[in-house]
């Protein structure tokens, strides 16, 4: 059985080459495979147009990674019992020239095509742990910080070794970092170089979680599959807690976590009720805007000398009113 996705341009009247008819029906074909394949697609001019600002967008793309211009937002993890601040997540992001960090939506589809991602990954390590060397120096009690690391840094065969040098030169150990592992359904195998940076990761004594679990992405076959200490519920789920069957379907992966003996982290906790439903699921710690949104160090650094006795006191109240 064979199937196919088919490009195709026709020529307006006007002079033109079979070079650039054939240049017009590439593009088409292009368009036709990402719409889902198995289907013909005609050429139109705005094609060529979203070709050039793609290739524009990927040039200054690959001028912020030569210029620096990589950083990290970072987001805080609470106790839902305490509210004291468990951990923050170090989250990449490029500074445009004007200034503006772009969202990740926008920045990571164009470093996975640039074959960039692992870069970026590193990249966003060595910032994020900067910005705990300088909040402690600070005097803020942050007990670990948590980097994402794509499928293409763990098959990286010098990934675990890099992340050592890097605590080691700030004088940091191995329990202040723990690697976030996306893309889980690319790993496949046993013998997956991803599965064996995963082994050596704990093998040094650094943690390591499944992220987004739920989204569809990851499943019970890869967490049984690997050697993790913790996952994190996606945000997806918890936007409809509310609902019978989500909050069914969040309390069987809860429990099946705390079965196993794996950290839970809840993203995406907004509101109050969000709040008071996990903590009578037994939810131990939560991230998301209803905590605190991404920051960058200096609007972290006040959000923490802020987030005292107080900020808690306020936390519990409103999921007090809210049970």
């Amino acid at each position: 059985h064979m199937g196919s996705s088919i490009g195709y341009a026709t020529s307006n009247g006007r002079k033109w080459s079979i070079d650039s008819l054939m240049t017009d029906a590439d593009l088409a074909l292009y368009a036709a495979k990402r719409d889902g394949r198995g289907q013909a697609c005609q050429f139109t001019p705005d094609m060529r147009l979203k070709q050039e600002q793609a290739r524009e967008f990927m040039l200054a793309i690959e001028e912020a990674l030569e210029d620096d211009r990589v950083t990290c937002v970072l987001q805080p993890q609470i106790c839902l019992d305490t509210g004291a601040v468990t951990g923050l997540e170090g989250l990449g992001r490029i500074r445009s020239v004007s200034g503006q960090l772009m969202p990740p939506a926008q920045i990571l589809p164009v470093l996975n095509e640039m074959g960039r991602l692992a870069e970026f990954d590193f990249l966003v390590m060595q910032k994020t742990l900067d910005a705990l060397v300088d909040l402690r120096a600070a005097g803020a009690d942050v007990p670990c910080v948590s980097v994402n690391a794509s499928s293409f840094s763990l098959r990286s065969p010098d990934y675990v070794t890099r992340i050592q040098i890097e605590l080691e030169i700030r004088g940091l150990t191995t329990e202040d970092v723990v690697v976030e592992i996306l893309e889980s359904t690319l790993i496949e195998s046993a013998v997956d170089a991803a599965v064996t940076s995963i082994k050596r990761l704990r093998e040094a004594g650094i943690r390591t979680l499944m992220d987004d679990f739920g989204s569809g992405h990851a499943t019970i076959s890869s967490l049984l599959k690997l050697d993790l200490d913790g996952l994190k519920i996606d945000r997806s789920l918890i936007a409809e807690i509310e609902n019978d069957k989500t909050l069914e379907a969040v309390k069987a992966v809860h429990g099946l976590a705390t079965n196993l003996n794996l950290t839970v982290i809840v993203e995406g906790v907004e509101t109050p009720q969000q709040f008071a439903i996990l903590r009578a699921i037994g939810c131990e710690m939560a991230q998301g805007f209803g905590v605190c949104k991404p920051l960058e160090l200096s609007a972290f650094k006040a959000w923490i000398d802020s987030y005292g006795s107080s900020a808690v006191q306020e936390l519990q109240t409103r999921v007090a009113q809210s049970s």
